[in-house]
């Protein structure tokens, strides 16, 4: 896959090809992929019942901290905020994976935020851990599994609409944080080139064309650079 800083430099390369206009800020050519990004896959996937290949989906971390709520009773919070889930296909395929050797055996559940004070109370259910986004936008887990309060990270790989945003928390197959414009670009191969395309397109300058309007003989164009 490609990275998110060759996407970039691509783009910006043919921009100066284009142009002789120097600039073109990175951070603006990364915020036009996000928008054609998001666009690009939902022209392909919404209302469409086929499966989302796994290289449009991206990888953070979070960590935890163990929590007491009146309402929901023990949970682990996350202390980093989370991007939105998107939800194209009428699915939304969201994997959470512990940070370490702890918990391997333990299947984990995503529910609504309107169900999660209902679910994990089953005591012949202690092998599965339930998540949600809640309405602050902290990821929170609970179990009857009594260890589960000894969660300090998780890995958590889903499509996001925010692609910045959720790049900022991405991380490595250790669970170490990494800079996401050195991390793979969110989008299946294929598309990646008509999202150059798109965004080279949408940042050329437009160029100035004179026209001759006047009505007479002369070529009044030809002392014009």
């Amino acid at each position: 896959m490609a990275k998110f800083n060759e996407v970039a430099y691509i783009i910006l390369d043919e921009l100066k090809q284009k142009s002789d206009d120097s600039s073109f800020n990175i951070d603006h050519i990364v915020f036009i992929m996000l928008q054609y990004r998001s666009l690009l896959l939902k022209q392909r996937y919404t209302d469409q019942k086929k499966d989302i290949p796994p290289e449009n989906y991206q990888t953070i971390c979070v960590d935890l901290e163990y929590s007491q709520d009146c309402n929901t009773g023990e949970e682990v919070v996350s202390v980093q905020k989370i991007p939105n889930f998107t939800n194209l296909n009428g699915g939304e395929s969201i994997t959470i994976n512990p940070v370490g050797d702890v918990f391997n055996n333990i299947e984990y559940v995503y529910t609504s935020s309107h169900r999660f004070p209902y679910v994990g109370n089953n005591k012949w259910l202690k092998n599965i851990i339930y998540f949600t986004k809640g309405s602050d936008g902290l990821l929170r887990l609970k179990s009857r599994s009594p260890n589960f309060k000894y969660l300090k990270r998780v890995q958590i790989s889903g499509l996001f609409d925010d692609m910045l945003e959720a790049g900022k928390l991405a991380c490595d197959s250790d669970g170490n944080y990494c800079n996401y414009m050195e991390s793979d670009f969110p989008l299946e191969t294929s598309l990646v080139p008509v999202l150059i395309d798109m965004c080279v397109r949408e940042l050329t300058p437009p160029s100035y064309k004179p026209e001759d309007d006047i009505n007479n003989a002369s070529d009044d164009l030809s002392g014009i650079g």
